[in-house]
């Protein structure tokens, strides 16, 4: 007579059939195998980690704008102009600047760089010309950590190419008319 896999009377064949099989058989149950235990484990395990990555990945719960707001001289107060002092305010935050345009009018200009961003460096440093290879009209202090930093400079009419030295990402222009 020969026994079937599964069968309770050969413990012997069953187990040399399992290597390798999906799922056990006792009767009505099926339950799976070691290996198919584990891979469904790490799947899960897996998921859990990308989702946890994603979840603390995302932004403040603040919608962006369609536009990146310019900050100018004007007499509306909003990210990124100056305030009554003439000081045009970048804040830093989420690895962003809040605004990759500058508008300024030629002359004495102060920016001030707002640090948000818990623990992470910051600055700001501006080139005369369209990249980080043109020469150097300014820049602020490397600082950890939430932090307020002033830069003033006397520039001429132009445009000026700004960026964050440890994140070259975060970067814009400065038009000065």
């Amino acid at each position: 007579m020969r026994l079937m896999p599964g069968s309770r009377d050969d413990s012997r064949y069953s187990a040399i059939f399992l290597i390798g099989q999906r799922s056990v058989n006792f009767g009505p149950v099926q339950f799976p195998t070691y290996d198919v235990q584990v891979r469904l484990a790490l799947g899960l395990l897996s998921l859990a980690v990308i989702g946890l990555t994603l979840a603390s990945c995302g932004g403040d719960g603040e919608s962006d704008a369609a536009s990146t707001p310019v900050a100018s001289v004007a007499s509306e107060r909003s990210a990124g102009t100056p305030d009554a002092d003439d000081v045009i305010t970048v804040v830093a935050r989420n690895l962003a600047f809040d605004t990759d345009e500058l508008l300024a009018p030629a002359g004495n200009i102060t920016i001030e760089l707002d640090n948000q961003d818990s623990g992470t460096p910051h600055n700001i440093h501006f080139f005369r010309g369209g990249d980080a290879q043109a020469e150097s009209a300014g820049e602020t202090p490397i600082e950890d950590g939430r932090s307020t930093e002033r830069l003033e400079m006397d520039l001429a009419a132009g445009e000026y190419f700004f960026q964050c030295d440890v994140h070259p990402n975060m970067h814009g222009t400065l038009t000065v008319s």
